[in-house]
């Protein structure tokens, strides 16, 4: 399994290293959005299926309360850090930590970027969340 995720994370590198050369940014933001959206969408499991986890908020009063969808982005900073900053710190130590990124190119000199890992990493998550969301909806009805 763990040469999966090294050959997984290597590819994705070499992909956008093709497309940018400043590829680091980008390649944090994408797998970091999306490891943060599979931390949410575990935590919804665990909050409203199993019953085993109650998820904390953190509003912040940056928009008006009367407006339904522009009062969502309140919580957005609290989600932030509650799922993103794990995933960050989760994706920095798998890849940039000691140069780590360096070291894999070394030990997986074949790898040539086209196994398209990256957009298997994003479809799947995308249909992990939607899927999980209505397993939820029909279970517990309406969140919101």
């Amino acid at each position: 399994m763990r040469n999966f995720i090294d050959i997984m994370l290597l590819d994705s590198i070499v992909r956008m290293k093709k497309i940018d050369p400043e590829w680091k940014g980008s390649f944090i933001f994408v797998f970091t959005f999306f490891g943060a959206v599979d931390f949410f969408t575990i935590g919804l499991w665990l909050k409203y299926y199993f019953q085993i986890l109650s998820i904390p908020t953190l509003k912040v009063d940056l928009f008006p309360p009367n407006i339904y969808l522009i009062s969502i982005l309140n919580y957005a900073p609290g989600y932030c850090l509650l799922y993103g900053l794990p995933a960050f710190i989760i994706i920095y130590f798998l890849v940039f930590y000691k140069g780590r990124y360096l070291k894999l190119r070394k030990k997986y000199p074949d790898v040539k970027g086209n196994k398209y890992y990256q957009v298997i990493f994003i479809v799947g998550t995308v249909i992990f969340a939607f899927s999980s969301a209505t397993i939820i909806y029909v279970i517990k009805g309406p969140l919101i």
